[in-house]
């Protein structure tokens, strides 16, 4: 069964269990749901993101050294 969005249920197990306690017996149901996320989610909010970044600070540095070069020689041309 498959949830549209990011998720998905992959298992489901019911359980029913009979204890015993200070001579009662009781009954237990236990239900379980394994949801799991799809790939996608990763891609789209950690990987992405990250190398986003990762070029920002990259273009940063590279951006910074290109006005210093451009300035330098605009200087130079004026005088």
């Amino acid at each position: 069964m498959i949830i549209k969005g990011k998720k998905k249920i992959s298992k489901k197990s019911l359980l029913f269990l009979y204890r015993t306690k200070n001579n009662k017996t009781y009954a237990e149901l236990v239900y379980g749901v394994h949801i799991r996320r799809r790939p996608l989610y990763y891609i789209f909010n950690v990987i992405i993101p990250c190398a986003m970044l990762s070029c920002l600070t990259c273009m940063s540095f590279w951006y910074e050294n290109l006005i210093r070069f451009c300035c330098f020689f605009f200087c130079i041309k004026m005088f």
